[in-house]
């Protein structure tokens, strides 16, 4: 799964890097460190 703009992230804080990119902070997180990601259900996706 890939992470989406607004998704929540669960991820192992000590493999994030910190970073400061035209004054915004920003938390960049590899992949393999994800525990999960929360999202809004879809509407176009109908419930099985």
């Amino acid at each position: 799964m890939q992470a989406q703009v607004g998704d929540y992230a669960l991820f192992f804080r000590k493999a994030a890097v910190e970073i400061t990119f035209e004054g915004q902070q920003y938390l960049v997180v590899p992949q393999a460190a994800l525990l999960a990601l929360v999202r809004e259900p879809r509407e176009d996706i109908p419930d099985y």
